[in-house]
């Protein structure tokens, strides 16, 4: 898994194509009762992967063994939180502990995470996307504003391509530090500028990661400092 430190937020990428063998015995019920659903084998293990990176990931910012976390999983939509499989991911190093806020994003074979190891940052949003997928029709319509549109006009592929993908990670990222996901319409977020609406927004090199050319990312938090980034070994 290979990560990078930016001030009081570690991004982390790892690719899931490791078998699972017995690992999916340290998730939740919960997350085994989702998993259950897919009708896709391919899917289903996609989903498995993703819950044990992120659940090893928080396991090391809470320096505690993956088994012995608490799930922590909150809707701001259906207000609930605890026993639930979906929404903002939370863990903990014990029942009633402050959950370590963490965001995972994935797309193929790949996932990333972002989590806040300081106490200045209240919550993140990563996105990951092969950018090659932002290459459909009534793309621009749905996802981007007329400015961002107006920008686009001339400029040809594939630095089109790039400029999409970009606009759309820095969106999602931005939308799950709001909270509402895809509920609110893309199209209605200015993505360019280093701050949304009080908002943290910024581009990540996926090859730092690990991963892949064509691939794009972006992290947003909404406190705390960002300095000066550096690879961890």
């Amino acid at each position: 898994m290979a990560s990078i430190r930016f001030g009081d937020l570690l991004v982390s990428a790892v690719r899931l194509d490791d078998p699972l063998d017995d690992r999916a015995s340290e998730l939740h019920p919960v997350e085994l009762r989702r998993a259950a659903t897919f009708a896709s084998g391919w899917d289903r293990d996609r989903f498995l992967g993703g819950r044990l990176a992120i659940r090893s990931f928080a396991a090391n910012i809470l320096s505690a063994a993956p088994r012995e976390l608490v799930l922590d999983y909150s809707c701001r939509n259906c207000r609930s939180s605890g026993s639930i499989d979906h929404g903002r991911p939370g863990y903990s190093a014990r029942r009633g502990g402050e959950p370590v806020r963490i965001s995972l994003s994935r797309s193929g074979p790949w996932c990333a995470m972002v989590g806040a190891v300081g106490p200045g940052t209240t919550a993140v949003g990563i996105d990951v996307e092969n950018s090659a997928r932002v290459r459909f029709a009534g793309f621009d319509d749905v996802v981007l504003t007329a400015a961002e549109r107006s920008s686009l006009a001339g400029i040809a592929d594939p630095e089109a391509t790039r400029v999409r993908a970009r606009l759309w990670t820095r969106k999602e990222a931005f939308l799950k530090v709001l909270g509402t996901g895809l509920l609110r319409e893309p199209s209605t977020v200015e993505a360019s500028a280093r701050n949304i609406e009080g908002i943290e927004v910024m581009d990540i090199d996926p090859r730092e990661l690990g991963m892949p050319s064509g691939y794009t990312a972006a992290v947003a938090f909404s406190a705390g400092s960002l300095i000066e980034s550096r690879r961890l070994g």
